[in-house]
């Protein structure tokens, strides 16, 4: 089991890249926007799947601590750095203090839920889990409605509030619509997911549409031998777009799949590709294309200048 730090390490630590207005249209002055395009709902999506297994975590601490199911109190990292320990207080909501300063308060809506076990058992289960977030600190201030729900393997979320990143502030609202799938025994692990993310990221430059499918799909097998072997398949689809003053940037059918076997890019000439293309005002601007280089995969735009710029690595 990840523990606060872990997860808080883990799950918090991505940040969306400042923004610059486009100046003259200019390919070099677009690259910040592009990789904001192609990034505001993955980075966005991953920040509440975070949030919410870190809410997850404190709950079942202090669940554990008290005996009972608890959503209340304050949990406290205290020397040595890792270790903490319940408090009652306060009754209304959940508040996690870190050493480094860092608060974050949780107060559950709503809570139910059937694999008891642990709490990334609970939310890989059929669950509903209605939460609000709120952090101070230097590292992540945010206010947030989350929820996430599953039941038969159908998965939605949702996501609603403010952020500030890189010192400014961004509004989302965004929706997860999918399935996922895990499986786990002596023979090895099998985790599947196919999500759609569907919704808004604005800041005060742009607003960012965000109409996104991924698929991801994990096997790992375990052997005597190696300790195990695995390999794992994702493919994105992307049709987002972005709104600069009057002006439109937008991916027409990005598709990006790759393949990589234990950890590394598997045969990238047969299995990887990328299709699409990236509009400015109804002309194209761009292509997407994979770079590879042994062991190395980045995922880039190249410009019709022939310049490129990278958007995955």
């Amino acid at each position: 089991m990840r523990s606060l730090t872990d997860i808080l390490k883990l799950s918090l630590s991505v940040a969306l890249l400042f923004l610059l207005p486009l100046c003259g249209g200019a390919f070099a002055d677009m690259a910040d926007d592009v990789a904001f395009l192609y990034s505001a709902g993955k980075e966005t999506a991953e920040q509440s799947v975070g949030l919410t297994e870190l809410a997850m975590q404190a709950i079942f601490f202090a669940s554990q601590a008290n005996g009972t199911v608890t959503t209340h109190g304050t949990i406290r990292e205290v020397l040595p750095s890792g270790t903490f320990i319940h408090e009652q207080a306060p009754v209304d909501l959940l508040r996690v203090t870190f050493l480094d300063g860092q608060v974050v308060e949780f107060v559950t809506v709503e809570l139910y839920g059937q694999d008891l076990s642990g709490p990334l058992n609970f939310l890989r289960s059929d669950h509903v889990f209605r939460f609000e977030v709120s952090w101070t600190g230097d590292l992540k201030p945010l206010a947030l409605s989350i929820q996430s729900s599953q039941t038969a393997g159908q998965r939605q979320g949702y996501v609603q509030g403010s952020m500030i990143i890189g010192g400014q502030m961004e509004e989302v609202d965004m929706a997860l619509v999918g399935q996922s799938f895990f499986a786990n025994d002596l023979s090895g692990t099998e985790y599947y997911t196919h999500f759609t993310w569907q919704g808004t990221v604005t800041t005060p430059e742009l607003e960012v549409t965000v109409d996104e499918a991924r698929d991801f799909e994990l096997i790992v097998v375990n052997t005597e031998v190696s300790g195990g072997q695995s390999v794992s398949r994702s493919r994105i689809q992307i049709n987002s777009y972005a709104l600069i003053g009057s002006d439109m940037l937008a991916f027409d059918d990005a598709i990006i799949q790759t393949v990589f076997k234990d950890g590394y890019p598997s045969d990238p000439g047969y299995w990887f590709g990328t299709v699409g293309k990236l509009l400015y005002n109804q002309t194209v601007i761009g292509n997407l294309q994979l770079y590879y280089l042994y062991p190395y995969l980045k995922i880039q735009l190249r410009f019709t200048d022939g310049t490129t710029t990278d958007l995955q690595s």
